[in-house]
């Protein structure tokens, strides 16, 4: 372009030289003032340079060894040029003239001069013989729509063009050719390149200085070297984004044309390249010839982000994508060499470089390195490697790298094809199994709860770079001496030895796995299939079990449980099978049924899964065939829980069904559920009292237990329809209800409690309802179970109905019969089942009995009733049954007294009949049914209301208390034969007043004047 502006501007020169010494010769021959020719002179210009308009301000002639014309201010406006107020000197020596040579010597000052190099000239463009200079002149041009502009340049050109020196600010353009406009000498510098097209200038950023020389060396042959400096400099080719950052750039080397029909490049050699960025150096040579372009690296290092960005061209958007998302690393003792077929690099620019059929190899060693693992975000970290690249592929001795973050270390292979981009992985190391899931299949793992896994593994991956999942990846897997720590719903799962082979297609192969569990230790192998939704495709399980170990993790109802039991667990065609060899093992009860060590027993299981996963799984078919003992069920284990469901089992303690849920979760319930025909109470026992056959420690874990059953035993008494059900909770309820209990003599019905279990076995009874022999009793209080069938007690007991059934089933129905009776007990201390509930007692004892009969009350009872003026209109209707009946018949008796063990106090004694009232005190030995009883009568009682009431004849007979008559009487001996003897208070050590007269008015306090 350059050339092309040099040989315009000088054609440009010499057409204006002409017509000025067509205008001296003019001026000579027709008039003394030139200016009268300036007309003619613009019409002409015009003309000549296709100009649409010429002016010229001024035009003068002088002489300074020949003719010089100025011509001042011209402006002309043309296609492919502008000029602007310029002033032109035109000087023609007059020897040359003589000569022949009407070439001037041109000299502009001044003004602008604009070339329009995207406009072809209509002018002939051939150097021509003048010599032409430039002068403090703006030059501006345009080229491909681009406008820059040179201020104060200075042009020097000689005639032909031969030497040519180009001055601005910042620039130097010096430039010598031959005889056949070849250069001899190129000079270049450029410090300001603002006057630079920017075009130019997007190939290269950021450039501080270029300095550029070419020097012939013989007839087609050149020396050439260039030095560029910059500040942040970026050399960038947009076309195959390619960008190459540096601070200095260097190199030296020849050039070679050839002459065939017109000259052509035959060589380009730079012997020597150097490239330095901030990070960043290479040594290289270079080399066109024969269309092909080829590089050779001696040294060099670089980043890894670098290095990636210039396989850019490699591919599309995913490939991009996969390349910005490594960014560390750093690639040193680089050796390589690159070939580009590339033909007419200097016609056609990089237009016909061949990049597709480019070959290039490289070796260098990478340490740092973040290799992404496909679009996923996943990559291999910190990888230090031998690398070796080429045009078909990038291959990698990786001697160290971290998988994905913390999985683990890897050495191996590394590849990836560029056409297909295909990255395929060989490596080995060791790798935490756990992390190692979580990152390939984090939803499945997530479930497992993974702690430490340290294995040795192989690993084999296949992984397209612009694809967000591997295509192919097995691992195997081998624990390295520390086992590996699962915690699904929270249990401690241990893998100590064995084979794992993870395939990201197929799924999880596990062979002969050493496991270990809370519970039992064995071998595994098991397959489960990702192409089935983790289907299980096939288990085997082999392993010993501590039996008293799964008894208190899972609260099985098996008391003194020892030895070990040997499994074997199969699934295979869809079918499960268990085998439990229990010859080992011994326990004294399991639903009432002991187990000596010498008996074989096998609990054999079978069935189906319901799901397509390892969980849950459902045997059908439970059973166990043993003198004295049958079982036959179903067990279903999921994930959080195991289900026994016993549909029947037949011992001496049990007959019926029963269900047995028992959570993993150590905080949830565990439960029992039975629906029997017979349970005898030594199957609950364990539950209840706290022994050294306890099952459970009810403390540590909650329960809760609901049984139906039509008989229930409990030691001699009979319980039928019997429902009850309770829990751990210290706040819960728990009920009970019998339809009938025999309870030693005493036969109940209706029975209905409310309780909470509290700690250590205690019972807080809310309420005990029954019915019985005609009466009701209503009990609540405290019980805490004791050894050998004791139960502390502290409560109230209510005791309502017939009082003569009462009596007649104590065999005291002679003495006593008929009378309601409404009595409450309200007291502490122990009993014993089967044995009275009195013994071991402290209380108080309040007991009213309404319409009774005392069956040893004799003729001076019904005497005195007869007398009484009590119902006297019953006497007449034959009504009155304390007359007529047996005994002694009474309105009312009501006792206070207290209880110490079989001892019964009474404190007051109170009695109201027609025929007396009474008062007394004493004891019973509810044991041997002995009598001491003192007892204040006092008959007449109501004759002695009417002459009480006379005025002093009352007080005259009766005295100050009114009565006429008190009798003494001692009630002692057996109850079922007391004796009753009549005493004076003085020999029953009783005086006047003081007890005797307390005892005496009793009746009347209770009871109320008759």
């Amino acid at each position: 372009m350059l050339k092309l502006c040099l040989i315009r501007g000088c054609r440009i020169m010499l057409m204006l030289a002409l017509f000025a010494l067509l205008s001296l010769a003019l001026l000579f021959i027709s008039s003394p003032n030139i200016n009268n020719f300036k007309p003619y002179v613009e019409s002409k210009l015009e003309k000549t340079l296709h100009a649409q308009k010429v002016d010229i301000s001024q035009l003068q002639l002088a002489w300074h060894a020949g003719p010089v014309f100025d011509i001042g201010q011209v402006f002309i406006v043309a296609p492919s040029f502008v000029v602007e107020d310029a002033n032109i000197r035109l000087s023609y020596d007059l020897f040359d003239i003589f000569l022949g040579s009407l070439a001037p010597e041109v000299m502009m000052q001044g003004g602008h001069i604009g070339l329009n190099l995207d406009v072809k000239s209509e002018q002939n463009s051939q150097p021509l013989n003048v010599k032409f200079t430039l002068e403090d002149m703006d030059i501006s041009w345009t080229y491909k729509q681009e406008k820059q502009v040179l201020y104060d340049a200075n042009l020097y050109i000689k005639p032909f063009a031969q030497d040519v020196l180009l001055q601005a600010k910042g620039l130097l353009v010096h430039v010598v050719m031959d005889q056949n406009f070849l250069p001899t000498l190129v000079r270049l510098n450029i410090e300001d390149f603002s006057g630079l097209p920017r075009s130019w200038l997007a190939y290269a950023q950021g450039l501080s200085a270029v300095h550029f020389k070419l020097q012939k060396q013989g007839k087609l042959a050149w020396q050439w070297d260039f030095d560029i400096q910059g500040n942040q400099a970026l050399v960038a080719v947009d076309a195959v984004h390619l960008r190459v950052p540096f601070e200095h750039f260097m190199g030296q080397g020849d050039v070679l044309l050839q002459q065939d029909k017109s000259l052509s490049l035959r060589m380009f050699h730079a012997k020597k390249l150097q490239w330095k960025a901030k990070d960043s150096f290479a040594n290289a040579q270079l080399t066109w010839e024969n269309d092909n372009l080829h590089l050779q690296v001696f040294d060099a290092a670089t980043t890894m982000p670098k290095l990636w960005s210039w396989l850019w061209m490699l591919g599309g958007d995913d490939w991009h994508d996969w390349l910005t998302g490594m960014q560390h690393g750093r690639v040193e003792n680089v050796h390589g060499s690159l070939d580009l077929p590339w033909s007419k690099p200097l016609l056609s620019g990089l237009a016909n470089a061949q990049f597709s059929d480019m070959t290039y190899h490289v070796k260098t060693q990478v340490s740092g390195a973040d290799i992404a693992l496909g679009l996923a975000n996943d990559y291999l970290y910190q990888v230090k490697a031998d690398v070796e690249v080429d045009e078909q592929k990038l291959h990698a001795v990786i001697h160290q790298a971290d998988l994905n973050g913390g999985i683990g270390l890897v050495s191996g292979d590394y590849q990836i094809t560029w056409k297909t981009l295909l990255m395929e992985i060989n490596a080995k190391g060791v790798a935490d199994v756990g992390k190692l899931h979580t990152w390939l299949a984090p939803n499945s793992a997530q479930a497992l709860h993974w702690g430490e896994s340290p294995a040795k593994a192989e690993v084999q991956m296949s992984w397209y770079a612009n694809k967000k999942e591997p295509e192919k990846t097995i691992v195997h897997f081998y624990p390295d001496g520390k086992a590996w720590v699962l915690k699904p719903n929270g249990i401690v799962l241990k893998v100590e030895s064995g084979m794992a082979v993870w395939d990201y297609n197929r799924g999880l192969d596990l062979n002969n796995m050493q496991v270990s569990t809370p519970w039992f230790d064995g071998k595994l192998s098991m397959f489960l299939d990702k192409q089935q939704a983790w289907a299980l495709d096939h288990l085997s399980l082999t392993g010993f079990a501590p039996l008293a170990k799964l008894t208190h993790d899972f609260s099985l109802p098996i008391i003194k449980p020892q030895g070990e039991t040997t499994f074997v667990l199969d699934y295979q065609d869809q079918q499960w099978k268990a085998n439990f060899d229990l010859e080992k093992n011994t326990w004294k009860s399991f639903a009432g049924f002991a187990k000596p060590k010498t008996n074989k027993l096998f609990l054999n299981l079978k069935g189906n899964p319901t799901s397509k996963g390892l969980l849950p799984i459902h045997m059908r078919h439970m059973q166990v065939e043993q003198d004295g003992f049958n079982l036959d069920g179903e067990l279903t284990i999921t994930q959080d829980k195991l289900d026994f469901n016993f549909r029947h089992i037949q011992t001496a303690l049990f007959d019926g069904k029963m269900r047995l849920l028992l959570p993993l979760d150590s905080q949830l319930s565990w439960g029992i559920e039975a629906n029997a025909s017979f349970i005898n109470k030594k199957l609950l026992q364990p539950y209840l009292l706290e022994t050294p056959d306890t099952v459970v420690d009810t403390t540590s874990r909650p329960w809760q237990v609901f049984v139906q059953t039509k008989t229930f035993i409990w030691d001699k008494s009979k319980l039928k329809n019997v429902q009850f059900q309770f829990n751990s909770n210290r706040h819960g309820t728990g009920t009970f209800s019998a339809a009938t209990a025999d309870i030693g003599a005493s036969h109940l019905q209706n029975v209905q409690a409310s309780f909470t279990m509290l700690e250590h076995g205690k019972i807080d009874l809310h309420y005990l309802e029954a019915d019985g022999s005609d009466q009701h009793v209503m009990i609540s209080g405290s019980v805490s179970p004791k050894p050998d069938d004791v139960f502390a007690w502290q409560g109230l007991a209510l005791l309502s109905g017939k009082f003569g059934t009462l009596m007649k089933q104590a065999e005291l129905d002679q003495l006593f019969k008929e009378g309601d009776m409404q009595s409450l007990f309200l007291g502490s201390g122990a009993f014993k089942l089967g044995e009275p509930w009195w013994r071991g007692m402290q209380g108080s004892l309040r007991l009213r009995i309404d319409d009774g009969r005392i069956m040893e009350g004799g003729t001076l009872t019904h005497l005195l009733a007869a007398i009484s003026l009590v119902d006297l209109p019953k006497y007449f209707v034959l009504q009155r049954g304390d007359i007529v009946g047996e005994g002694l018949f009474y309105d009312k008796l009501q006792i206070e007294a207290d209880f110490d063990a079989e001892i019964l106090h009474i404190k007051q004694l109170a009695l109201r009949s027609s025929a007396l009232d009474a008062g007394g005190t004493g004891k019973v030995n509810l044991d041997t049914g002995d009598l001491d009883i003192l007892l204040i009568a006092r008959p007449w009682q109501n004759i002695e209301a009417i002459i009480g009431n006379i005025p002093f004849l009352g007080f005259i007979l009766a005295g100050e208390d009114k009565s006429f008559l008190r009798k003494v009487y001692r009630i002692h001996g057996p109850a079922s034969d007391a004796a009753v003897d009549e005493l004076n208070p003085e020999d029953a050590g009783l005086p006047q007043s003081g007890l005797l007269e307390t005892l005496f008015s009793l009746p009347s306090r209770w009871f109320g004047e008759q």
